[in-house]
């Protein structure tokens, strides 16, 4: 643990009595600071409890909290709400619905993992949109006749459909990567909607190096890529260096964003496009705001 002079670093109070000191005010000052680093263990999937409603975003409804784009979620049988998504915002890794669960979708969701459907998902006016997290296609499983709406390919690595069948009936949108249907897709239409494929466009891949010379991570501070002004990602280094990706759909701007922590004198990043050239790199004390 790293120790640094900081006036008034910290407060504390302390007692030999027997008792609850929970509540008291700390009163002695240390002019020093220790800098911990507290690691989680991450939790791997959060099921869906509908405890309290039918809403997705509710975090009493899950057993870990809502789904995140690295956190699996599971919606089992047997519950009295099933989860429905209003509005945009809800992500998820790798999705399972199972036999009899349903889901309902009435916004988007965005799925940067598998998806799993045994049991009935209702699209409603909802959205798919089917992302980038690994150097993977996203993969589609489960019964027959999954009757979808609109749906976003915004994977340079594309999807494929390994079980299952899928009638589209809203807006396909290949925005990255092929789509492998292995004859399991139909563009359908009906007396109140019709399915058509929409512009493809392709993506563009960009890599970023992150280091770190202490070998600490970054203290605090972080990257954020957004396109079209709207954020698709944060990042920072982990221990002396780490890597990441992230695509832009070919056409649209994106800006790099940095925001400063401590220890800036440790920080350097780069980024490189998908031939290997470079970009833009800056550090050590990266400049703050919108850098490019």
């Amino acid at each position: 643990m790293r120790e640094y002079t900081a006036s008034n670093g910290y407060r504390y109070s302390w007692t030999d009595a027997a008792g609850n000191s929970c509540g008291a005010t700390p009163s002695t000052t240390r002019n020093r600071k220790p800098q911990c680093q507290i690691k989680f263990t991450a939790v791997l999937t959060t099921f869906w409890t509908g405890n309290i409603n039918s809403d997705w975003f509710n975090v009493g409804n899950w057993t870990a909290g809502v789904p995140l784009k690295n956190i699996n979620a599971q919606i089992p049988n047997g519950v009295t709400n099933y989860p429905v998504i209003v509005g945009a915002g809800a992500k998820v890794k790798n999705i399972l619905i199972e036999s009899n669960a349903s889901l309902s979708t009435e916004g988007t969701l965005s799925i940067y993992g598998n998806w799993t459907n045994n049991g009935n998902y209702t699209a409603l006016e909802g959205k798919l949109n089917f992302k980038l997290l690994t150097s993977q296609s996203n993969n589609l499983y489960g019964v027959n006749n999954q009757n979808l709406n609109n749906i976003t390919i915004d994977n340079s690595y594309g999807i494929s459909l390994v079980s299952g069948s899928y009638n589209v009936f809203g807006a396909l949108s290949a925005e990255g990567g092929d789509i492998y249907t292995n004859g399991r897709l139909k563009i359908a239409s009906s007396s109140s909607s019709t399915g058509r494929i929409i512009e493809i466009k392709s993506k563009c891949n960009y890599d970023i190096d992150l280091n770190d010379s202490y070998g600490d991570s970054w203290n605090g501070g972080y990257l954020t890529v957004l396109e079209e002004g709207v954020p698709i990602g944060t990042y920072a280094a982990s221990g002396y260096g780490s890597s990441a990706a992230f695509s832009i759909t070919s056409g649209n701007n994106f800006d790099i964003q940095y925001t400063s922590g401590s220890w800036e004198n440790e920080n350097t990043y780069s980024i490189y496009d998908d031939q290997g050239n470079l970009v833009f790199n800056d550090g050590t004390y990266p400049t703050t705001g919108i850098v490019f």
